[in-house]
This record gives C-alpha cells, sequence and structure tokens, in this order.
C-alpha cells in the first residue's frame, strides 16, 4: 500500500486488549493509506503495580514491549496492507496521546483503560486526550456487538457554517463504512438574548435552518454521490438528543465546542455531555 503520510495513533493499556479501538484503527487507516502507530504509556492503575515492589525497569519493559508486538501482529492480521509502528512510554497515557496528537490525523482511544471504572461510561484517559488533543479523537466503546450494525452515522452540527470539517469527516466514514448519514440541528436558547426566545415561529425557523444545512451539504453530497443523507432539525437539549441518536448509530460526529463558549475553551458542555451519556463510537472533530 503507498502512503499517503497520514498518521493514525491509537492508544492501548497495559493489557494489550480488549482490541475493538485497535481494529477501528486499522480499518481507519487501511482507508486512508496512513501509517498506524500503537502506543502504550505508563498508567499508575495497572494491576501488576503495588506499594514497594521489587521493580526490575528492564523486565517491565519487556513485557510492555511484548504486548505492543502482540498488538501489532493482531492489526497486522486485520489489515495486512496497513504499516505498524508501536512505542512505549514512561509518560502517563493521555499527556503521551495529546503530545503526539500534534503530528497525528487522528487519535483513536478505547472509552475504558486499565481501570475499567464500572460507575463511569468513559475513562479520564479517553476524556483527557478529547478535551486536550489537537487532531481529531475517536472514543470507542468496547463490548459493541459490531462496529457496523446499524449502518448509520449521525453528525450533530450547530451552525451549519461552522461545521465544515465536522461534515466532511462525518461523510468520509459515511462513505468509508458504506453508511447512511443523518445530519441533526438541535436548538435550544443560546442565554437570554437569543432572539428566538421572542416572537418566532418554529416552523419558519426549522425550514431556513434545514435549508442552510442543505445548502452546506451540496458541495459534499456531489463529492460523496453515494452517501444516504437524511436532515432532521429539533428542539430540545442537544445533548439528550444525540445521545438518542447514539442508541441506533454507528457512529456519532461533532464539534469539540460549538458556537456558544468562551475564547480558549478546548471542549465544550454538549461535547463533554455527549462523551459521557452516548452509546456508541464517538468522533470528536476540532
Amino acid at each position: 500500500m503507498q502512503s499517503t503520510g497520514q498518521q493514525i495513533l491509537v492508544g492501548v493499556d497495559s493489557t494489550g486488549g480488549p482490541t475493538a479501538a485497535v481494529d477501528w484503527a486499522v480499518l481507519a487507516a487501511g482507508a486512508r493509506h496512513a501509517t498506524l502507530r500503537v502506543l502504550n504509556g505508563f498508567s499508575p492503575d495497572q494491576p501488576a503495580f503495588s506499594f514497594g515492589m521489587d521493580t526490575d525497569d528492564v523486565a517491565i519493559r519487556a513485557t510492555r514491549e511484548h504486548m505492543l508486538a502482540r498488538v501489532a501482529a493482531h492489526a497486522r492480521n486485520v489489515d495486512d496492507s496497513v504499516t505498524v509502528e508501536t512505542h512505549q512510554s514512561d509518560t502517563y497515557p493521555a499527556k503521551m496521546l495529546v503530545l503526539a496528537s500534534g503530528t497525528a490525523d487522528l487519535v483513536v482511544v478505547g472509552a475504558q483503560g486499565d481501570s475499567h471504572l464500572g460507575f463511569s461510561s468513559v475513562g479520564q484517559t479517553a476524556l483527557q486526550v478529547a478535551s486536550h488533543a489537537q487532531s481529531p479523537v475517536v472514543i470507542v466503546r468496547h463490548g459493541l456487538p459490531d462496529q457496523h450494525l446499524y449502518k448509520v452515522i449521525t453528525v450533530g452540527v450547530d451552525l451549519p457554517g461552522d461545521a465544515g470539517d465536522t461534515l466532511e469527516a462525518a461523510f468520509e466514514e459515511a462513505e468509508r463504512t458504506d453508511s447512511a448519514l443523518t445530519v441533526v440541528h438541535a436548538w435550544q436558547p443560546r442565554g437570554s438574548a437569543d432572539p428566538h426566545l421572542r416572537r418566532s415561529d418554529w416552523s419558519d425557523y426549522a425550514a431556513t435552518c434545514e435549508q442552510q444545512i442543505r445548502a452546506a451539504l451540496q458541495d459534499r453530497r456531489r463529492a460523496h454521490p453515494d452517501v444516504e443523507v437524511t436532515v432532521e432539525v429539533v428542539r430540545g437539549n442537544p445533548t439528550r438528543i444525540l445521545a438518542e441518536h447514539s442508541k441506533t448509530s454507528d457512529l456519532l460526529v461533532f464539534g469539540a465546542r460549538g458556537s456558544g463558549g468562551f475564547e480558549g475553551l478546548r471542549l465544550g458542555q454538549v461535547a463533554r455531555d455527549t462523551i459521557t451519556h452516548a452509546h456508541c463510537t464517538l468522533m470528536i472533530i476540532r
């Protein structure tokens, strides 16, 4: 396979599994003709670590290297055309991946790492990477019966004019996986000055918004003519609506922040809440 120069990173924990994130990353790398880098950082939650243990750094590094080799072999079994590289770091996983994201096209992580907290739907590493990475981030839910069960990708958009990269990423994934695409815009007040709190007609607003979204989709529909597209404009909490769509979607795509918030904000409230409450694999676009 001739490389395009793109690079996809996938983080793995001390066990080297489960492999859902690796599988997703391999297929994405194959579709993009990208190099896949499998990274492993130092995790304080690793069960083998205990206070006062007689550590042998050489043995620990050898064990981690063996794990990475096993993951790389699995990746090549999934798609032997993908170039796979491995790297281990003594840096915490989230910091390692955030630093590496500066030269990556995509970072893929599992929803849970070593800790596998039963009371949390997403681990701190995934949340920190989604908050601070410089590239798009994919968070893969472990234990999904089929990564393409529904053949539907949902993308959430705020203002159509600001959603170019998000829409393009959604179209590319829909084409790659032969999936239908649902474009969702959810309205709720942006503050007490929101003009739509006053004399506004919902049907007029929805029709205008849908027209704007369809106009923004024109070039992408021409570039991806085989992708079936549905547009929905609804009233309600965006997180709740996107989480509901995630129950019957294989992938949920959305921007790291919408038009609200403030300068310097890396991850908006809707994005953070959606990461916590969604049921499917997520793609967060910057």
